[in-house]
């Protein structure tokens, strides 16, 4: 074991030592839903938490997962995290529709602009283009580049090329305000193509003076790792600063429904693409000043990325999300790394597909909790039984 895993864990015994009795009956119900949430096709669980009994259920989800039902209640949030030196990431959690036209995140950009100045330093907005543009029309672009090399401005045309050109200057508003910076959500295989090519050129256009716009990686990507190398080239050669977020991936069901070839046969082959993206960074981008964020529940990649980097000179800041791994999140802080916590807001009703998805996706993690569900377990044991607060 590492020196750093070890000085995580012996954190992670005094950091649950001293949350309430009510915090860890939560994490526990919830960690342990989503153990057997992996045996349960995501259309049940939705079906379950929405029907008459699934009310408690819904309860639990919305109040350990989601940071507030609105951008007001989100910042609040922001700021309690901030207090604690930890950054925020602000995730309007309304799941696109393949024939909407609804624009739901550039109403979340418009929305969160008159709260630029109430909002901590460093604070990032997440941004779901399929809620912008349509899913058909990423699929339709994600077509197109696949065969010829296209400028969004001929791509998208009539009301979708309205917003594209509406979406660059309302990014360009908030980059001149140097408050929040961009996080470009990935979405799954069909529509990734697209989401990728703009979230470039929205590099290309937005990060010259330094990292506003990241991309997404999903690890789980077979192909994520040249996929990575290439844009890390591309962006040297264009001459911009390359805004990254690497996640292990949100869409596994779903992938290996289409084409199993697509994602990697098993969580171990993930790590290691996800620990190779690690390694591409810091060979590749340590003298180009980039923004890598580590979007991460696992404590063996957070202690290679921090044993590879040096106090003064890390590419790397980390990301957990709001109501999972807390005790990582505050480790770090604790150590004056950079860590966001990624806070969804949304009513209770449009937020339980991304809620079921959330935990849809960490299901497969929560295997490798053992360390984590036993300090729990030893609480509300202690608690409970021993009655020692």
């Amino acid at each position: 074991m590492s020196s750093i895993l070890r000085e995580m864990r012996e954190y992670a015994y005094q950091f649950y030592s001293s949350q309430p009795l009510k915090y860890h009956v939560n994490k526990f119900l919830v960690y342990s839903g989503a153990q057997m949430s992996k045996y349960i096709p995501s259309k049940v669980q939705i079906s379950v938490v929405n029907s008459s009994f699934g009310s408690p259920l819904r309860r639990l989800l919305y109040e350990n997962f989601c940071g507030g039902k609105n951008i007001t209640e989100a910042v609040e949030t922001a700021n309690t995290y901030s207090s604690k030196n930890i950054s925020s990431i602000l995730d309007y959690v309304s799941e696109g529709e393949s024939n909407s036209s609804n624009s739901f995140d550039l109403n979340s950009i418009d929305s969160a602009l008159p709260f630029i100045e109430r909002t901590p330093e460093n604070t990032m907005l997440s941004l779901k283009l399929s809620g912008i543009f349509g899913i058909e029309c990423l699929k339709t672009l994600s077509q197109s580049i696949k065969i010829e090399k296209v400028e969004p401005e001929r791509m998208l045309n009539g009301i979708d090329r309205e917003k594209y050109v509406y979406l660059l200057s309302r990014l360009s508003e908030i980059r001149a305000k140097k408050m929040y910076s961009i996080a470009v959500d990935a979405e799954w295989s069909d529509i990734q193509p697209a989401i990728t090519f703009l979230a470039f050129e929205l590099m290309k256009k937005l990060n010259i003076e330094g990292p506003f716009v990241h991309n997404t990686y999903q690890a789980y990507l077979k192909d994520a790792t040249d996929l990575y190398t290439a844009d890390i080239k591309q962006s040297i050669s264009d001459g911009f600063h390359l805004g990254a977020k690497i996640v292990r991936g949100a869409y596994l069901r779903y992938e290996k429904s289409k084409d199993s070839n697509l994602v990697w046969d098993n969580i171990f082959e993930t790590h290691a693409s996800y620990d190779k993206c690690i390694r591409l960074s810091i060979e590749l981008l340590k003298e180009r000043k980039p923004s890598v964020i580590l979007a991460t529940h696992n404590e063996l990649s957070i202690c290679k990325a921090l044993e590879a980097s040096t106090a003064n000179d890390s590419i790397f800041s980390y990301a957990q999300l709001h109501g999972m791994r807390d005790f990582l999140t505050f480790f770090l802080a604790n150590r004056s790394e950079v860590v966001y916590k990624y806070i969804p807001y949304g009513d209770e009703a449009e937020s339980i597909p991304y809620l079921i998805r959330r935990v849809d996706e960490n299901s497969g993690a929560f295997d490798s909790l053992q360390f984590e569900r036993k300090i729990i377990q030893k609480e509300l044991f202690r608690r409970i039984f021993l009655n020692r607060q």
